[in-house]
């Protein structure tokens, strides 16, 4: 499993729009492996919600999606789920899910992983300062849902919807919200 070639800062105004499949809404991809073709063993990406109505169906991936902006009530599989504005909500690629949009378009942080090849933790934290040890896995994205950040030693000020990838033990300040993002190959047994 790879990183960007791009390097460890992957800017959001650098991300080229894509439409869904369904033409519901428009996805930002952020990294994924492999970085090229239709399939992948994992991605990361920014989505806008245009309309009401269902995602496209990823049969055999899990999926964690993180509502940024706006408000979303899914149903899926039948059973009705609020999305709270920066809470992470898990489900199969495979369910059924309609979204409602109480007050227009949406954004949100989409993680999918192939089952049984890849599995995905996404953890909220929130500032002045952020502690990440280092990563024993395929890939970490660290994703500024909010505020600005800097990674001590790395440089550069991160800005919404800016991401990080980095393995390594890293120390973020700022102010808002992050979402660390750490995608492990299945069986893979963390190592000090």
């Amino acid at each position: 499993m790879s990183t960007p070639a791009s390097g460890p800062v992957l800017r959001h105004r650098d991300r080229v729009a894509g439409p869904w499949a369904n033409g519901g809404g428009i996805t930002y991809e952020v990294l994924r492996s492999p970085q090229a073709g239709a399939d992948f063993d994992w991605r990361v990406s920014i989505a806008e919600i245009a309309n009401d109505g269902p995602f496209s169906p990823y049969p055999g991936v899990d999926r964690v999606l993180v509502l940024l902006r706006g408000a979303m009530h899914l149903v899926i599989d039948g059973v009705s789920h609020e999305a709270p504005l920066f809470s992470p909500l898990e489900f199969a690629g495979e369910s059924h899910v309609e979204a409602r949009l109480s007050q227009g378009p949406t954004m949100d942080l989409n993680v999918m992983t192939r089952r049984g090849l890849v599995e995905a933790q996404v953890d909220v934290l929130t500032g002045p300062a952020v502690r990440l040890g280092r990563a024993h896995a395929a890939a970490r994205a660290v994703i500024v849902l909010d505020g600005t950040w800097t990674a001590v030693g790395v440089g550069p000020l991160l800005e919404t919807w800016d991401c990080l990838v980095t393995p390594q033990a890293t120390e973020l300040r700022g102010d808002g919200t992050l979402a660390c993002v750490t995608l492990r190959t299945r069986g893979h047994e963390p190592q000090d």
